[in-house]
Order: structure tokens, then sequence, then C-alpha cells
């Protein structure tokens, strides 16, 4: 067993560095961040007694909290502590063999001592109170392929390590007699995790659990030590909520996304007068060139593109997703209590892709993705008609792709653009 984790901890750590050295992403901190649940389950252990008892099947239960830290779509280290009770009685061979459990407590066979009083093995049961209190790894399965690295869904494995309090009480299967209780021990546990979640909201994670943790030391069923088995097995559901990650330092809006220059289309004779104009010509308008119809660009004056697209964050997006991510959901917390502190303030919401993929697939992954922002927004108590969205479809001028990827807000300060 111990060649056994000390094999998986160095497969463990040699993949992290092969994915850190390849697969090294755009942005440091894309999805960190905290998270607290609890979960509850089904034990059963088996030392000189089982849970798989020679009379029944004897299942456990327990409960526990834990909270952890999101590295990367892979790696995330948590902790907990769980209580709860094991019920255990003699396997087939012990009582098959004729144990005998003195009122010494020791064991005997076949001899047994005259005058002294005891019980077979066949007669007892265990009670055994267990507290844990672990450390593990998560690895994500997932999170290894471009594909699915930012699914609501999550495959982890965890070896872990842990220390393990047990108490028994040994009595009767008869009449609940008490025969010895209180039998305490301690243990060093090591062993593993395997889990299957599904983000059900953006913050909130339920999945199924299944471990096994060996215990070192003595029995923890309070019997004399007969075999060499030592070790609890568990299953059950597990409930996480993230409350939120690192933020990300927000580069101005002018920088990634191009500010967008609205075209008007006015008759040829006043186009003439304007042009033929070079005071005006120089402060508002420029004549666009080749144009089957005599069209005008009007440029934006600089001092309101600064001011519309700085003061809100962006949103970035991972590839091929409409997700807002933790570390992403404070930014549009941060929208949404600029907008409640200003009424007035009426927003537009353009969607924005990468270069991979056809521009119509961009422009609608583009578009649910300025809706996704409005959503969360409605969960702001931000009202929708103080809202618009817009799907641009692919960013040609953003510096990367991880950049490309984007929700951004400008205020259209109350005009029906």
């Amino acid at each position: 067993m111990k060649k056994t984790l000390v094999l998986l901890l160095t497969l463990s750590l040699s993949v992290t560095i092969v994915f850190a050295q390849e697969g090294k992403p755009a942005q440091k901190d894309s999805t960190r961040g905290w998270y607290v649940g609890a979960q509850a389950g089904m034990p059963m252990a088996e030392a000189d007694f089982s849970s798989f008892g020679a009379d029944k099947f004897r299942p456990g239960w327990t409960a526990g909290i834990h909270a952890g830290y999101h590295f990367t779509p892979v790696w995330s280290l948590e902790v907990s502590a769980s209580w709860g009770q094991t019920f255990l009685a003699a396997q087939s061979c012990c009582y098959e063999r004729g144990y005998f459990l003195g009122a010494d407590h020791n064991r005997y066979r076949y001899t047994i001592p005259e005058g002294l009083g005891g019980w077979y093995y066949n007669d007892l049961k265990s009670h055994t109170f267990v507290q844990r209190y672990g450390l593990q790894v998560n690895m994500n399965m997932l999170g290894f392929f471009n594909a699915t690295k930012n699914s609501r869904w999550r495959l982890e494995v965890s070896p872990a390590v842990s220390a393990v309090g047990t108490s028994s009480d040994l009595m009767t299967k008869a009449d609940n007699t008490l025969v010895a209780d209180n039998i305490n021990n301690w243990h060093l546990g090591y062993g593993g995790q395997a889990q299957v979640s599904y983000a059900v909201a953006d913050n909130m994670n339920i999945g199924i659990y299944g471990g096994f943790t060996h215990l070192s030391g003595k029995p923890l069923d309070g019997m004399p030590a007969l075999h060499s088995t030592n070790f609890i097995i568990d299953a059950g559901v597990k409930f996480s909520f993230a409350f939120g990650g690192k933020k990300r330092s927000v580069k101005s809006v002018a920088s990634v996304v191009p500010a967008v220059v609205p075209t008007v289309e006015q008759p040829k004779e006043e186009v003439q007068e304007v042009v033929n104009t070079p005071e005006e010509k120089a402060d508002s308008v420029v004549a666009v060139a080749d144009t089957p119809k005599e069209v005008v660009e009007v440029d934006t004056p600089k001092e309101a593109v600064v001011a519309d697209t700085t003061q809100f964050p962006v949103i970035y997006f991972s590839f091929n997703s409409i997700w807002i991510e933790p570390s992403e959901r404070a930014k549009v917390k941060e929208i949404a209590d600029m907008m409640k502190a200003d009424k007035s303030i009426r927003i537009r919401i353009t969607g924005w892709g990468d270069d991979i993929g056809g521009e119509e697939a961009n422009k609608r992954v583009s578009l649910q993705r300025a809706e996704a922002v409005k959503r969360v927004l409605g969960q702001w108590l931000i009202p929708a008609e103080r809202i618009e969205t817009v799907g641009a479809g692919i960013n040609h001028n953003a510096a990367t792709a991880r950049e490309a990827r984007n929700a951004t807000t400008i205020d259209i300060l109350g005009n029906d653009k």
C-alpha cells in the first residue's frame, strides 16, 4: 500500500511538471478560487471485525466539512474534517475457528483458562466512533484536455493523508450488553478518493465520491490484533460552494477592442459642402474613398471613448465557453454596483470571439457571452431594460486569442444608439 501511494504521488508530480511546461496558460490566474462545502456518506470498515460481518451487512454514517483552493483547472488543495460511526461484527473465519474473547481482553482458541469468563467472537459486535482530519490534493482529469478543462463536469482523483481517531465499544449481539467501552486509538491514515461532480450553478458543485483509507496502528474495532487489515472505505455525496477568485488586473478596453465608428449616409451635395470646409473636415469628418455611395465616418471624440470604456471591467471567457467563471463573476458584481449607484446608467454589452471557427459561429457565441453577462446582472437586480447586448463576432484586433474572448461594457448615456 505504501509503495502504491508513493508511486501515485510521484506520477501526479511528474504530470504536473509536464503540463506546467507544455500547457502554460496566457493568464496565470484564470481559474483560481476558494471554496467550502459539506459531505455526507456511508462508511464501511474492516479490522478483526468487519462491516461485512458473517451475519449481515452493517453500514455506518459520516458527515463532515471541507475547504480548499483551486489553483488551475487541474489542481486544487483541500482540507477536511468528518465525524461518524462504523458498525462491525465477526467475520466468518473468526467464529468458524472458535475464537474467544476473554474477560481479560485477550484472544483464546481451544484452551480457555478455567474460571475465565468471556464471549465467543460470533456473539459480539463493535460500534466505533471515527473522527478524521485530512489533507488531499485533487487532480481533475478533465482539466488536462482543452475541450473539457472548462466543463461543468469534474472527474477528480485525490491522494490523501489524515489523522484518524477511533473510540470503540464492544457489546453482545443478543441484548447489547456492554463488554468493553472507550477503547481509544489514534491512527495515521493514507489512501485516496475519487469524485465526479457537476456545477449546477456558477458557484455550486454537487458530486458523488468514493474513498479508501488504510489505518496504521491497532485495530480500529477495539479487538485484539488478529488480521492485518485495518481500513475504512466510504462513499457519499459532496456539496461545494465557490465564493470567488483572485481579481485580475483590468486592461483598458480601448487597447483590446477597437472603438466602433458609426457611419452616416448623407446627400451628395451635403458631403461636398463639408469636404470643401477645411476646418470642419479636420475636426469631425473624414470622407470615405472608393465607396459606391457618398458615406462619411464620424469620429467619436477621444475623451468620450476613454470615459465610456475604462470605467467597466472586461469579462474574459475560456475557449468555446459562455460560462462566467468565478474569477470573472466578481467583475460582473462590480458593474452591477456601479449601475446601482447611478440609476441613469444604461449599458451596451458587446461580446467578442477569437479567430478560431467561422464568422457565423463566432457571431452566435459572442452574443451568448453578452447575454450571459446580462443574466448575471439580472441576478444582482439590474433591470433588463437598462442593458443592451450585441454579438460582434471575431475580434481581429486583439493581441491574443485569450484577450479576444471577452464581453465589453460601455455606458450608452441613456441614448438609444
